[in-house]
């Protein structure tokens, strides 16, 4: 299958197969997908995406890169840090996305050094998404019963607190969302600047911004401290450099976004709720349970998530 992708786009740039060089991700998520990023003479070409078992996933997945690139045309910088769909073809037998390939280096490793890298990373990766919501202004849904439909579809709990803040909030609403913003999707460039965003199979038109944010926190706290509740005390509660850093972040989220603090607070277990309705393993569920009780429990008088 590798090969015949690597004889196609030999031919189809009349570039000698000899030229033409590989390197393979296998992921890990719903789907397995294969990511191979393609070089030639070690320059970068192109990236193609191939299914495991689920083919149709793999068309759906090109169209939703269609929808997100048509959302942020013209946005200048936004819509260049956004991966664009090439093609799609069929390669013996199988779907195969042709995508630009982003340069930069994935910030996982690089959030997992230190606390100075992730906290510096951290503000950079909420600019990028509050710079990405502002492009996508005319996206946003303030209605109330489209809010509750959506909710119900995201399999989030009805008449709690949570959600009828969420609702009845007139400054709070549905947006474009990514579905998987973590330092394992971002690229960041020689200068640790935001160069590229990948990975966008749980993109939603109609998602709850707030998770995209608690999703990125979440993710790099857990590279800095393990999915543990340790985790949970030191990124939300404890006073500490990281901690500060998330107080900050969501500080200057609320205040570009025009969210009243208070209610964006009280809707943060919502987070919880989206990820526990998709299923997860055990461990992930007992952490994501944990997640959820304590940020129902959140007493902004012990460590206020908003300066």
């Amino acid at each position: 299958m590798i090969g015949s992708i690597v004889e196609y786009i030999a031919e189809n740039h009349s570039i000698d197969r000899d030229k033409v060089s590989y390197s393979v991700y296998s992921g890990s998520g719903t789907y397995r997908y294969l990511t191979i990023r393609i070089y030639c003479d070690g320059e970068p070409m192109v990236v193609c995406r191939v299914p495991r078992w689920s083919t149709s996933a793999i068309e759906t997945q090109y169209e939703t890169l269609q929808t997100v690139n048509n959302i942020v045309e013209g946005s200048g910088p936004l819509e260049t840090s956004i991966e664009k769909p090439l093609a799609l073809k069929t390669i013996d037998g199988v779907p195969v996305i042709f995508k630009e390939f982003v340069s930069g280096t994935v910030a996982k490793g690089i959030v997992r050094k230190n606390v100075s890298e992730a906290v510096g990373f951290l503000r950079k990766a909420v600019n990028w998404l509050i710079d990405f919501l502002l492009g996508t202004q005319p996206y946003w849904v303030y209605e109330a019963e489209v809010k509750r439909e959506r909710l119900n579809e995201l399999g989030v709990p009805p008449e709690t607190d949570r959600t009828e803040t969420f609702i009845n909030s007139h400054l709070l609403f549905l947006a474009p969302c990514h579905g998987d913003f973590v330092p394992s999707n971002i690229l960041i460039s020689d200068t640790d600047d935001i160069n590229g965003v990948i990975d966008w199979e749980l993109f939603s038109v109609r998602g709850v911004p707030m998770f995209d944010f608690m999703h990125l926190v979440v993710a790099t706290g857990t590279h800095q401290f393990g999915a543990t509740s340790e985790m949970i005390q030191k990124t939300f509660f404890e006073h500490n450099r990281f901690s500060a850093t998330v107080r900050a972040c969501a500080t200057d989220y609320c205040s570009a976004l025009g969210f009243a603090v208070k209610d964006f607070r009280r809707t943060l277990p919502i987070y919880s709720d989206i990820r526990l309705s998709r299923g997860h393993n055990l461990d992930n569920l007992d952490f994501l349970r944990k997640l959820r009780e304590q940020l129902v429990n959140f007493n902004s008088d012990i460590v206020p998530l908003c300066d």
